[in-house]
């Protein structure tokens, strides 16, 4: 890449990104481009998909390694983070584009119009060789975070990887929450969603490991999936802290999630 274009890298300001959370807003950027690549195998080559991309954070760390040919596409509930995006990173490099989705979320985007469980992505069939959520699925209820996953499949180019941030419960997991060494308690059930707040359940959202596994098994990511154990719950190590999740496109979705899905799609708001 040139010089000039490693250089001249816009940032926004501490109050157009704070709903993005605390921490340095570079470092976390480039602290998960070094995940994506030792973890998740990104190549510079890679279309990429960034699924609730905020105000550009990942975006802003892979602009100097993504190559000028390879597509970036990202998506969000927020708008005025989307149109920071487009004003300041889509006039720079072209090859990254982002889209505003009006969808509901109690704690995020209450006047949303559109619900998550009934989104179709805006993208064509195998688009992608990479898709990324971070602090996504961590504020999904399930029938929501299990239509993304489909989208997610449906985007996906065969072989193409899913890197997901979640908060993944598990005996371990419980012995450290109930030693008060836990960030979340995640005392109250949702079915397989386990929540830290009854009045605004997507603000902390956790799942029950078991269901993690068949779930992406169902979903058409095969048997196997990756998880990188995070420092949440009070883990002495962890590759960061949330739990990262790595899975490949390797099937379809069973007809079981596929009937799921349709009967999702059929619930009222």
């Amino acid at each position: 890449m040139s010089t000039a274009r490693q250089l001249d890298l816009p940032m926004p300001s501490e109050e157009e990104r704070q709903y993005v959370g605390a921490g340095n807003f570079k470092e976390i950027g480039d602290d998960f481009l070094q995940l994506f690549t030792r973890l998740g195998h990104l190549k510079p080559s890679d279309d990429v998909l960034d699924v609730g991309c905020g105000i550009g954070r990942m975006a802003l760390a892979m602009v100097n390694y993504l190559e000028p040919t390879s597509r970036f596409e990202g998506f969000d509930i927020v708008k005025h983070g989307i149109d920071w995006c487009e004003r300041n990173i889509t006039t720079r490099w072209p090859n990254f584009n982002f889209k505003h989705s009006d969808i509901y979320n109690k704690c995020y985007n209450e006047p949303g119009r559109q619900v998550s469980r009934k989104y179709r992505f805006p993208y064509e069939d195998n688009s992608f060789d990479f898709a990324f959520l971070t602090s996504v699925f961590t504020h999904m209820l399930p029938r929501d975070m299990e239509s993304y996953l489909g989208e997610i499949h449906r985007v996906l180019r065969p072989g193409g990887k899913a890197f997901i941030t979640f908060f993944i419960t598990n005996p371990e997991v419980q012995g450290l929450i109930g030693q008060g060494k836990s960030a979340f308690k995640l005392q109250h059930h949702r079915g397989p969603a386990r929540i830290e707040y009854p009045h605004c359940p997507e603000q902390v959202v956790g799942y029950e490991e078991k269901y993690v596994h068949q779930l992406f098994k169902d979903s058409g990511f095969g048997n196997e999936i990756t998880v990188f154990p995070g420092q949440w719950c009070g883990r002495s190590k962890g590759e960061t802290s949330h739990d990262l999740v790595l899975a490949v496109k390797s099937g379809e979705p069973s007809s079981k999630q596929l009937w799921r899905r349709k009967i999702a799609s059929w619930m009222p708001f």
